[in-house]
């Protein structure tokens, strides 16, 4: 009979019609739940991790990379760098006393060296602490270092400076820290990083951070606290005030804090250095704009002419 309802299908809990089946199918089909993406600058959540090969090629992918993350968080992380860190590392596990010289300052939960280079009296230090030959292969593994880091820093301003602004840099003076990390120090994080590193902070442009053993970053930016793991090899670029009170643009400042993973079972030190660095100079290059270039070429074609009609 036309209009006949299906009879009831038992189920656990009760009865339900087999036309109920039908449309709840029918229901289910046609739901479709749409794509959602959060916005970009909310889906980054720690900075970008470039390629220090790629930076040098100045690929496009790579310098945007650099740009939007220092615009982002005031950092950027950097791969392939090509410094042999496992060799720092055994040199400061093997130089350890190194830590006893008059300018190695305790913060608690680690310890630091603004290394002074060719500061005679702290050099005389360290050879007594050390010993002539263990000083003289650790003073090696320093100097090489700061040499790297260094190029680095300089190919990184020449990427920030020219990519948009069409200026060049020249770098200041530098100051290489060297870190010692005994026990975990966890980071409150409500707390203010600024407040907690108020002793060590200088004003600076740009800061490298090399890490010799796994842990922890934590940066603290204007859009709040951002942290992610690092491991041996791991180089950051921060960059300080200085960028910010030139004027260059988006370039945001962040103060970062390294937290070790302690080794349980060896108990052995966790190290990383440090490397600051101040603006000495900004070059403003000129720059034509589209606009004076037509002029410049129509002022030519027309000279060109009018010499042409008087010679020919």
């Amino acid at each position: 009979m036309a209009g006949k309802i299906p009879p009831p299908i038992p189920t656990a809990k009760g009865v339900r019609s087999a036309a109920d089946t039908f449309l709840s199918e029918q229901i289910d089909r046609s739901i479709q739940t749409p794509e959602l993406k959060l916005p970009q600058h909310v889906a980054r959540s720690k900075p970008d991790d470039i390629t220090y090969q790629s930076l040098l090629l100045r690929e496009d992918d790579t310098v945007r990379g650099l740009m939007r993350s220092l615009r982002d968080f005031g950092a950027v992380r950097i791969s392939g760098h090509g410094i042999l860190t496992e060799d720092l590392r055994f040199a400061l596990a093997n130089s350890d006393r190194i830590f006893t010289v008059q300018c190695c300052h305790s913060y608690g939960d680690h310890e630091q060296i603004d290394w002074p280079g060719d500061d005679h009296r702290i050099a005389q230090e360290a050879v007594v602490a050390l010993g002539v030959q263990n000083y003289q292969i650790f003073r090696q593994k320093m100097d090489n270092a700061t040499i790297e880091l260094e190029g680095i820093a300089k190919e990184l301003a020449n990427v920030i400076a020219t990519c948009k602004y069409k200026n060049s840099i020249e770098l200041g003076g530098s100051k290489l820290r060297i870190y010692r990390y005994h026990r975990a120090n966890i980071i409150d994080r409500n707390s203010s990083i600024f407040t907690e590193t108020s002793q060590e902070s200088v004003p600076y442009a740009l800061s490298l951070h090399l890490f010799l053993d796994p842990g922890e970053f934590c940066l603290e930016t204007s859009s709040g606290l951002v942290s992610f793991e690092t491991k041996p090899e791991s180089l950051v670029l921060t960059t300080g005030n200085e960028f910010e009170v030139m004027g260059l643009g988006e370039i945001n400042s962040a103060e970062g804090k390294y937290m070790h993973n302690p080794f349980l079972k060896t108990g052995r030190s966790s190290f990383s250095l440090r490397q600051i660095w101040t603006v000495s100079k900004l070059n403003h290059d000129p720059v034509i704009s589209l606009w004076d270039q037509i002029l410049i070429l129509f002022a030519i074609v027309l000279i060109y002419k009018f010499f042409s009609y008087i010679f020919y």
